[in-house]
């Protein structure tokens, strides 16, 4: 099993569906022990597959192999468990992105709309064959973010704003093939509002990934009930920027695979 030595810079995470081969383990394993603000790791069985969401620290390779690297080979190479990882809140570098590009891996994004660089990572990551979503902002519950966010989904307004708001999203990020919320504690937690959303969403053939920023949230049970293929983020992994904390969660997300992922 050779090394992978490279050192990631900057990152979040994102969504696609895929089954690794045993010479990608030390990818796996490296994309996740070098990345920066530490977001989720998600799960739910949907369309029969495990979905992660998760971003990890940045940390230069020690050129050490990781422990995670024999979770991964034990449970996953058994040639039915599945995992799927999301990179969200990208958009802000391109060089960035050209190095996640240059990984050569089954992975998928959710772009933030209004960054410095959102149209130019989809059209480099697109191109590139990977799978690319809108991460779309929507109320949270901390009003000063809230406040300072562009172009905010809020459960205050009607549904031709709200039309209007995910519809410029989506012109200036440019074409993808699903949405995720980004915070949203609030407004996923709006029946109403998350109606709208996924009856916008549905008529322009999205699929829709919850976020799960909050337990109350209702995206995901009524993306189902719509019809809409959903899947919904159930494990997060950022409560410790360390990478070891980090792995530890990764361990635990690669059992959850193993077991439900197929």
């Amino acid at each position: 099993m050779g090394k992978y030595n490279r050192s990631i810079k900057k990152q979040s995470i994102s969504f696609k569906i895929y089954e690794y081969k045993k010479n990608n383990i030390n990818r796996w394993t490296e994309i996740y022990s070098k990345k920066r603000s530490p977001r989720k790791v998600s799960f739910k069985r949907s369309w029969d597959k495990v979905i992660i969401d998760s971003a990890v620290k940045e940390e230069k390779d020690t050129g050490k192999d990781s422990e995670v690297n024999e979770i991964i080979k034990e449970t996953l190479f058994n040639g039915s468990s599945k995992l799927a990882i999301l990179i969200d809140d990208t958009g802000s570098s391109l060089a960035l992105a050209k190095e996640f590009r240059d990984l050569n891996m089954p992975l998928s994004f959710a772009i933030l709309p209004y960054l410095a660089k959102s149209r130019e990572v989809n059209k480099l990551l697109s191109e590139s064959g990977y799978k690319v979503l809108l991460h779309l902002p929507m109320e949270g519950s901390d009003k000063a973010v809230n406040e300072n966010t562009k172009n905010l989904i809020k459960t205050t307004l009607t549904k031709e704003e709200i039309y209007d708001i995910f519809n410029k999203a989506l012109e200036n990020v440019g074409p993808v093939s699903g949405f995720n919320n980004h915070m949203g504690s609030v407004f996923t937690s709006s029946e109403e509002g998350m109606g709208t959303v996924l009856e916008f969403a549905k008529n322009r053939g999205l699929f829709y990934i919850d976020s799960k920023t909050t337990s109350k949230s209702k995206g995901y049970r009524m993306a189902k009930n719509m019809e809409i293929p959903s899947a919904e983020c159930m494990h997060f992994i950022d409560n410790s920027k360390a990478v070891v904390d980090i792995e530890k969660e990764l361990k635990r997300a690669v059992e959850i695979a193993h077991k439900k992922g197929r």
